[in-house]
C-alpha cells in the first residue's frame, strides 16, 4: 500500500514537471481560439476502469470550467475562480511566479484585471481565456471522502490567455500557465 502511494506521487510529480519544464514559455503571439476538441489533449494511464467514459466526463468538465472562469472573471468574482481550479491548483504567472493556495490564487486573479483595467483605453475592455496543454487519468486506491468513494484522478496543465482587446482586434495577450487536479467519483462525476 505504501508503493502504491509512493507510485502515484512519483507520477504526479513527474508529469507536472515533463509539462512545466517542456512547455514553451512565452506564447504571446499564439492565436488564441477555444479548445475545439479537448478530448484529444486527455491521455488515460493503461489499465484505468472504463477510460472512455472518464476520458468524455473529464473534457466535459474541463470545457465547462473554463466556461466558468471566463465568465467570474469577467464579473470580478475572484474566489470563485480559485474555487474553480481548486485547491491543489498551481499557477505560473507571465512573470513566472508561482502561486499556490485558493487566497493567493484569487488575490493574483483580481491583481491581474485591477493592472490591465487601469492600462485601458475608450472601447477597449480584457477577457480572460484557458486553453487545455494536457491532462492525464490514472486510477487510484479508492478511497472514501465525505461518504464519497473517489477512484481514478485527473492531472491536468493549461494556459491563460489575459486579453486586451478592442472592437476588431487584440491589442495585448498576456499569457501564463497552470495545473490543477480533479477526482472522479464512482459515479462518473469528476470534482
Amino acid at each position: 500500500m505504501k508503493f502504491r502511494n509512493y507510485s502515484f506521487m512519483f507520477v504526479f510529480v513527474t508529469f507536472v514537471a515533463f509539462l512545466f519544464f517542456c512547455s514553451p514559455k512565452n506564447e504571446a503571439s499564439q492565436n488564441v481560439q477555444a479548445d475545439t476538441n479537448i478530448i484529444e489533449n486527455i491521455v488515460v494511464d493503461e489499465g484505468v476502469e472504463k477510460p472512455k467514459i472518464k476520458k468524455e466526463k473529464l473534457a466535459e468538465k474541463i470545457e465547462q470550467d473554463y466556461e466558468n472562469l471566463s465568465c467570474y472573471f469577467k464579473e470580478s468574482k475572484f474566489m470563485d475562480v480559485a474555487n474553480v481550479l481548486g485547491e491543489s491548483a498551481i499557477i505560473v504567472s507571465p512573470e513566472g511566479e508561482i502561486i499556490q493556495g485558493k487566497w493567493d490564487i484569487a488575490q493574483f486573479w483580481s491583481d491581474m484585471k485591477n493592472k490591465a483595467e487601469k492600462e485601458l483605453k475608450k472601447g477597449e475592455y480584457v477577457e480572460l481565456k484557458f486553453k487545455i496543454k494536457r491532462a492525464f487519468i490514472t486510477d487510484i486506491e479508492k478511497i472514501t471522502v465525505g461518504g464519497q468513494i473517489y477512484d481514478s484522478v485527473a492531472f491536468e496543465t493549461f494556459k491563460f490567455h489575459l486579453i486586451r482587446k478592442k472592437e476588431g482586434g487584440k491589442l495585448q495577450n498576456i499569457s501564463g500557465s497552470g495545473d490543477r487536479r480533479s477526482r472522479h467519483r464512482e459515479d462518473c462525476e469528476w470534482f
